[in-house]
């Protein structure tokens, strides 16, 4: 195992224990939209990670306010957007992604 491998799995660790993630992380939650969508007017990011003692899983909800004519393609979108934020933490966690009010995208479905 690698020192990187090894420092991300501590880091993963300490999110799960405390259910806090870092600033880092959520800049990069909170920049997703920006480089995935054109158009972005607003966007907010509601996240709750799991935790040793909370029996709730890892979620990531994502409301958007676009121009849906500036964003061909919106599926593939939303589709970067949740891997994207699959990689930064795990596989499991659920991505729903709500554009102009109306859920448009959810993880698995």
């Amino acid at each position: 195992m690698s020192d990187t491998d090894k420092s991300l799995g501590d880091m993963t660790k300490l999110m799960v224990f405390f259910g806090r993630i870092p600033e880092t992380h959520v800049k990069s939650l909170e920049s997703y939209p920006f480089i995935f969508f054109n158009d972005v007017k607003e966007a907010k990011v509601d996240y709750s990670v799991a935790t040793i003692n909370k029996a709730e899983a890892t979620y990531f909800n994502y409301e958007l306010d676009l121009n849906l004519d500036s964003n061909d393609q919106l599926r593939k979108r939303c589709e970067a957007l949740e891997l994207a934020v699959r990689q930064l933490f795990w596989k499991e966690a659920q991505i729903t992604i709500k554009i102009n009010g109306e859920e448009r995208f959810k993880s698995g479905g």
